[in-house]
Parts: C-alpha cells; structure tokens; sequence
C-alpha cells in the first residue's frame, strides 16, 4: 500500500447503452493511500465501472498526415503543453526546425490535423475558462461535451469542411471541483499557411496563463481486475412515476371481471424488481358523505414482467364509478384540519394538513385552532384477523361528553353515523374484515368541542380490552395518477 496521496485517479461508470458517469475520488482523511469514490447514478441495470490511472506531464497527441484524423497516427508524443507555433514548418512536436530535420520529419505542413487526449486536474473548486488561439480549426471537449468549436469558418457548417479557417480564437468556462481529473480532447487541424495553437486558462484566483504540464495528465491504466461490474437497483417505488395501463380503467361490465396493469417504478422511471409494493385498488366513491355501500377491492396479483401487478376486479352496478389505485406508506393516517365556526361549510374552510400515527388523541396542539374545529382522519388499515372487532370513539374526560360528533366509514361503509346530535357514548360499533391482511379504507370525521383528549381504540372478539390501532396498521395511501371514471 502506497503511503502517499498523490495518485491520480479517473472513475467513470458505463452503462450497457455507452451512456458515462463519472466518478469523484477523494484521499481517506485517516488511511494514506486509500482513496474513497463517489458516484451517483438515477438509471439501473448493469454497469461496468472503469478506474484508471493518470501519470501528471502533459496530454497524449496523435499527428496524423490528414485533415481527417483517420489512424493511424504518423507520430504520437505526449506534450506537456500545447503551445505551438508552427509557422510554415512541420506540425510536429518533435521534428526540430533545421532544414535536416524538416525533410525527415514524418508530418506534413499542409493538410493535417492532430488530436490531444488526457485529463485536466483543477487546483481549486472554481469556475475555469479555456481559452484556445489556433490557426487553423479547433475543437474541444470536456467530459465528453464540447463547449468550443472553431473547426469551420463562420460560413461552414460541415465537420468535414476543408477550408483554411485562419486564426482565430475561442472560449469556455466550466464549474470544476478541486483536485478531480476531468476528461479532455482537442481536435486541430491546419488546412495550408501558418500553423499554431494556445491552450490557456484561467480563474477568479489564477491568472490567465498557458496551462502548465502539471495540470495536464495522460497515458490511463486501468486498476487490476478492471472494468468492473456493477449492478444499481431501483429506487423505492414513486406514485408519480409508476402507472396504471389497461382498459379496465375506463369500462367494465356488471358482473363481468375487468382488468388493468400496474408498472411499479421509482422517482428516476426506473422498473421495479420483484412484486413486494403494496397497492390498493378500490372502486367507491370517496367525495360523497352519504355513501354506505361496501366499496369493491381488487385482487392484485403478480403480473408475468418483474414489477408490474395485474389487478382483477368485479362490479355489480351500472353506474358512474371511480377507480382509486394507491401505493401505501406504513406507520400513518392523513389528518386534515377544518374550521367548524363556518358549520356544515367547513370543508371550504381547512386550516391545516399532517400525517398521524394514532387516532387515540389529538395530533396538534388543540390550542393551535380555536374551538370547534373537525379532524378529517384518512388512509386504509389493515387487520390481522377476520374475526369481529368493535370500534370505540370517546374522550376521557369532559363535564360535556355528548357535545362531540363523529361519524366513521370502513371499507365505504358508514359504521358510526352521529354527525347530526351525539345519540350515545361512547360511540361503538362492530366491524368483521371479509380478508385478513388486506387494506381497507378508512376514514373518520370528529368535530371537537372543548379541548378534552380523544380516543379511538378498539377490542377483538369476546375482549372487554381496548387499545389504540397499532402504527403498523395503519397507512396512508399516494394516488398513482387521479382517479378513473
């Protein structure tokens, strides 16, 4: 292991496509001669990762007796800077100037072109600017992109064009981050007449100078054992990205199965691996407070493409129904806030938005909002069991227990209607889930009237014992799209 940190090293990712990442390296603070590498990727699949070595001196130059830069090359140098100045001689970094020289030098003066590759290693984490004088045409890229291209003049446009092009000069700026090799490529050419080109730059704290042969590096190795092969997994699902495809989404027949398809995708549109994101579909109605028939779940099934869900479901009405397709995050209901001064307008009147992981006591502070106010609670629980359970709503303690309302729906069913007067108290209720482990919407609206705390709780079959719903049974559910009519 070297004990010296100054090793340059270039990391970059290719994916099957050819598409290129880059990789930053940075020295272990406590491990000399370890380095750490940092990279980020939004696209899965396969890549293969290469990790080359630099040697600092200067940028590998191929000369080639054409304008067209077609191999192989009549001479290949490393050069520790580019600043020549040709004049009517041979291109060349090599050949010296003497009569001798020039008859056996192996380049041309005319007619030829010459490319540059290696890595340019910033000093400082700046913005940059290259400058580059040349006669005749340049090119130059970084990182892959070009940002300066003078290879034509101003009424040529073909890459290929073979014009002189005469002096000129050109510029560009970049963001660098200190200490990084970044990938660079000039592409020259002379046409006929004198032949030169500059490489300078400069920054807010360097002054405007030919790039020195210690910024510049060449001649990559790859590491042992390289490239090497990566695997990048998706993301977590996302709502947003993931769809919902297939004509069940718009028509259906009573009593006829109807179907569409989930593609399960993270934030980057990205295909899932694997069937283990839990989505819901119910057909109800979720708008209209009088509704009280079951709502209608569909059966989600793992679908033959890795990610993506067949969802099967039955309706037995004709009529106008909406399809809700959500993804479910644990641990959480919604809790909207609605100012009740406004009576049975409250629903124009919200005051605030959370997420609430019980339903046993208020999730804000009650003096946040002046009395009354109504809690909207929604999401979808899930029971362990399909036997009978019974729901209590009540407060634990008030001089005025029956001041308060509620009403609560489960599955599109409304199981405790009270809304319009207290009629009993506590409010209870029984409820028996069709399928165990399932989700099943939920939603509560509770008008509070003093500022007493209130509990929702509820007991398993022949239990006189009551507790709050766990956490982990509740969620809150992310539309993948709006819903379908």
């Amino acid at each position: 292991l070297r004990g010296l940190d100054e090793d340059s090293w270039y990391v970059k990712l290719e994916q099957e496509n050819g598409d290129l990442h880059r990789g930053y390296v940075f020295s272990h603070t406590s491990d000399a001669g370890t380095y750490q590498v940092q990279y980020t990727v939004t696209a899965g699949g396969y890549y293969a990762v290469h990790v080359d070595q630099a040697i600092a001196g200067g940028l590998t130059g191929n000369y080639y007796n054409n304008m067209w830069m077609i191999s192989p090359p009549s001479q290949q140098t490393v050069d520790g800077q580019i600043n020549f100045n040709w004049n009517d001689s041979c291109v060349s970094s090599t050949c010296n100037t003497t009569v001798e020289g020039q008859v056996a030098c192996s380049m041309s003066e005319d007619y030829v072109s010459v490319v540059w590759a290696g890595y340019f290693k910033p000093e400082l984490s700046e913005v940059y600017t290259f400058w580059i004088q040349s006669d005749d045409g340049v090119k130059f890229f970084l990182e892959g992109e070009q940002l300066m291209n003078r290879w034509c003049t101003q009424f040529e446009t073909s890459s290929a064009c073979s014009v002189e092009s005469g002096y000129g000069e050109v510029n560009a700026s970049f963001s660098f981050t200190a200490n990084q090799l970044f990938e660079v490529r000039i592409e020259y050419k002379e046409v006929t007449g004198q032949a030169s080109i500059k490489l300078e730059y400069g920054s807010p704290s360097i002054l405007r100078q030919v790039v020195p042969s210690s910024r510049l590096f060449h001649s990559p190795s790859p590491t042992k054992g390289g490239p090497f092969d990566l695997w990048v997994a998706p993301a977590v699902v996302d709502s947003v990205a993931s769809e919902a495809v297939g004509g069940g989404l718009s028509w259906a027949t009573a009593g006829f199965v109807s179907q569409f398809t989930i593609y399960s995708k993270d934030e980057y549109g990205n295909a899932r691996v694997g069937w283990a994101d839990p989505f819901v579909m119910v057909a109800s109605n979720r708008e209209d407070i009088n509704v009280t028939a079951a709502s209608i779940h569909g059966t989600i099934s793992a679908n033959l493409l890795t990610g993506s869900y067949l969802v099967s479901f039955t309706p037995t009405q004709s009529c106008t129904t909406e399809l809700f397709c959500d993804l479910l995050v644990p641990g959480a209901l919604y809790a909207t806030y609605y100012d009740f001064t406004f009576g049975a307008m409250y629903e124009n009147y919200p005051i605030q938005s959370n997420l609430t992981s019980s339903l046993s006591t208020n999730t804000l502070n009650d003096t946040d909002f002046s009395l009354p106010f109504v809690v909207k609670y929604s999401g979808f629980v899930r029971a362990t069991s399909t036997s009978m359970y019974t729901f209590r709503a009540s407060k634990q303690s008030s001089s005025n227990p029956y001041s308060d309302r509620v009403k609560l729906w489960i599955n599109g069913e409304v199981l405790i209607d009270q809304w319009s007067s207290l009629t009993s108290w506590p409010a209870l209720t029984t409820f028996a889930f069709p399928v165990s482990y399932e989700y099943y919407e939920i939603e509560m609206l509770y008008q509070y009237n003093d500022r007493a705390l209130r509990n929702f709780e509820f007991a398993t079959q022949g239990s006189v014992s009551y507790s709050a719903i766990p956490m982990d049974n509740l969620f809150r559910g992310i539309p993948l799209q709006a819903p379908w009519t």
